[in-house]
């Protein structure tokens, strides 16, 4: 019901993420390890910012007694819903992208030297997991921002709009870089290739 401890716990799944992205042993796989530690800081930071308006605003961060604010935040309900699709690996956003080249490294390993099941089925297991994570994020948007605001939510509910312009940059940030990738692709790529002198499957 803590908003803050929602986050907190599920960083440790995007951690997960990361060590398979590295563990696909694969250029692509650990592209895809830092475009996600990238997206990740990026849309965490956007949330706990978030958290940390709902504190001072609104002097609760428990899931429980935040609803109906929407129409009363607009701008914050738009922010924390872009930070929850990047972490849940919708695209156009960065963390779409960052998914797409953990998987995609992880299967290339698999079949590129005959068929590793094993290695399938735990991609398989990432996907599905990745599907959980859009499911607790879609959760925590519809409990907090939809349904009928309390007395007490709708007297002090208001934007702060100097606390929320660092997330209204870092949540651009997240936009532009899930819509133009190569920016940050061709950077890891090259720099990659300079650690490793090797090149992309």
């Amino acid at each position: 019901d803590d908003l803050k401890r929602l986050l907190a716990y599920s960083s440790i799944s995007q951690m997960g993420y990361m060590l398979f992205g590295v563990a696909s042993v694969s250029v692509v796989g650990v592209i895809g390890a830092v475009l996600l530690y990238v997206s990740h800081g990026l849309a965490k930071a956007v949330l706990f910012m978030i958290s940390g308006v709902f504190m001072h605003e609104l002097k609760t961060r428990r899931i429980s007694e935040l609803r109906g604010l929407a129409g009363l935040m607009p701008v914050t309900a738009v922010v924390t819903l872009i930070g929850f699709l990047s972490l849940a690996g919708v695209p156009p956003l960065l963390g779409f992208w960052s998914e797409i080249f953990i998987f995609a490294g992880s299967i290339y390993v698999a079949i590129s030297g005959g068929i590793d099941v094993f290695r399938l089925i735990i991609t398989s297991t990432a996907v599905v997991m990745s599907v959980l994570t859009a499911g607790y994020g879609l959760w925590t948007i519809k409990r907090v921002f939809y349904g009928e605001p309390s007395d007490k939510i709708r007297e002090v509910a208001r934007e702060p709009y100097g606390m929320l312009l660092p997330a209204v940059i870092l949540t651009a940030l997240t936009v532009i870089l899930g819509i133009y990738p190569t920016m940050l692709v061709s950077q890891v790529n090259n720099t990659l290739i300079q650690i490793f002198l090797i090149k992309m499957p």
